[in-house]
């Protein structure tokens, strides 16, 4: 007898993930945690899968230094904040945007002691050509955890100094 993952590993590569989640009314983190490590997870499924994960569960951290990370549901976005006495930046930085192999960064605004606000700053790639499609959910969450926060948060404090440089007036 088939084991309950190997035929809903069979399902899915049949019928593809959005059909086998209509048929078997989970959600796409209840499945994946059923299929075990059957079905790779890749760059499209590791979105929605990260914000389930977040919605759904504390694995996924939100802080990092001195960044903090909000996760909008209605335009599937991961806002970055940092806050350091003194300055502010924010940024959207969302991984496997629109289903691809990268993380596009854009800065959105960044603030120096009380002076006005600069906006629109700079835009830039994080490519993941090399990534390989996880073999779990708890793989994509130890990605995420460790590569994805530890990236963007260096790339991040690299254009703050940049940025305090450039506008401390």
């Amino acid at each position: 007898m088939k084991s309950k993952s190997e035929v809903l590993a069979k399902l899915v590569n049949k019928s593809g993930v959005q059909k086998t989640l209509d048929i078997t009314g989970y959600n796409i983190l209840e499945l994946f945690m059923a299929l075990e490590d059957r079905v790779k997870i890749d760059s499209e499924i590791a979105l929605q899968l990260i914000f389930e994960l977040r919605g759904n569960t504390n694995l996924l951290h939100d802080k990092i230094g001195f960044a903090k990370l909000r996760f909008s549901e209605f335009d599937g976005i991961v806002h970055w904040t940092l806050n350091l006495p003194g300055e502010n930046m924010d940024a959207m930085c969302t991984p496997f945007w629109d289903g691809g192999k990268y993380i596009p960064i854009d800065i959105t605004e960044y603030t120096y002691r009380n002076n006005d606000s600069v906006y629109d700053l700079d835009n830039t790639t994080i490519k993941l050509d090399k990534l390989d499609p996880f073999n779990s959910v708890s793989e994509l969450v130890h990605w995420f955890n460790t590569t994805y926060l530890n990236e963007v948060y260096d790339l991040l404090l690299g254009y703050l100094q940049v940025y305090r440089e450039e506008y401390s007036y």
